[in-house]
């Protein structure tokens, strides 16, 4: 529906109408802007499984890319470490960066070049990098410490 059509309805139909069908009249696009039924929220179930990318992109991308590492994006040179794929390597390094690593915990992965556990250091040498991007990483090791 066109943003003229739209606002012509919201002119048109009164705004307890308008509620009214909002509440009843089942859509099954994705939700314009400002549009959530605040009665699911209620639900054990998520409003959507894809990470909010279906409605653009997950707003920790945001902190993360655009607040942090764009502001960083100079430090991102040399030999660079990053897990599970080099995109943020690429992204953000361009022609500083000599040599980029991918490092994954099993093998399998095309993409890496080291296959590694950074909780124990097996694979890894170290004083190696001059640069490690561990974006959405360190949340998901148990031994925090030792992987330091």
């Amino acid at each position: 529906m066109s943003s003229a059509v739209r606002r012509l309805a919201h002119t048109i139909i009164p705004a307890p109408m308008h509620q009214w069908l909002k509440r009843h009249v089942p859509y099954s696009g994705p939700r314009p802007v400002g549009w959530v039924d605040m009665g699911h929220l209620r639900s054990v179930e998520p409003v959507s499984r894809d990470f909010g990318t279906r409605r653009g992109r997950a707003i920790d991308r945001y902190y993360i890319e655009d607040c942090f590492l764009r502001s960083h994006a100079a430090d991102v040179r040399g030999r660079v470490l990053e897990i599970g794929d080099a995109s943020y390597t690429r992204r953000y390094g361009g022609d500083r960066v000599t040599r980029s690593d991918v490092l994954h915990a099993v093998a399998g992965n095309a993409e890496a070049t080291i296959v590694g556990d950074l909780s124990s250091g097996e694979g890894l040498d170290s004083d190696a990098f001059d640069c490690v991007i561990l974006t959405q990483v360190l949340l998901v090791i148990y031994d925090l410490h030792a992987a330091m």
